[in-house]
């Protein structure tokens, strides 16, 4: 494992002063495979992920949106903001490009401003903020 490979994170929840591990097999498979190497354990407090609004929101206007204005499916235009937005280094030929599911809310919301900003700079677009606009992907 070199510095750059991605680090896997287990959710974990404290009951009664112990740990209890989400996707428990996967985490004793990653250990059994580093038997006999000097490991660190960081316990920090859990990432609220995005709502269920930001994503309705981002599916069903933005992509939505972009998609129509450019003649693409919304998949097409979700897999492009994604390579546009949030592609890290890596020292692969192949860029990894972050899955929105990896972001905060903060972090998300971070990226629908990039997405509203690059489409109305260069596509001319001016995307409704949330609230302002229904989305087919509601689940309210």
């Amino acid at each position: 494992m070199s510095a750059r490979d991605p680090v896997p994170v287990w959710a974990v929840r404290v009951e009664e002063g112990r740990l209890h591990i989400d996707r428990k097999y996967d985490f004793a498979r990653y250990v059994a495979a580093r038997e006999g190497q000097h490991l660190e354990l960081v316990l920090r407090a859990r990432k609220v992920q995005r709502s269920t609004k930001q994503q309705a929101y981002y599916r069903g206007v933005v992509c939505d949106m972009i998609a129509e204005h450019c003649g693409i499916s919304n998949e097409n235009a979700h897999d492009e903001l994604r390579r546009l937005f949030l592609t890290v280094p890596s020292e692969s030929p192949i860029p990894k490009v972050r899955s929105t599911t990896e972001l905060s809310v903060q972090e998300f919301q971070d990226y629908l401003a990039q997405c509203l900003h690059w489409a109305a700079s260069f596509l001319g677009l001016v995307i409704p903020d949330p609230g302002q606009a229904e989305s087919p992907w509601a689940t309210d």
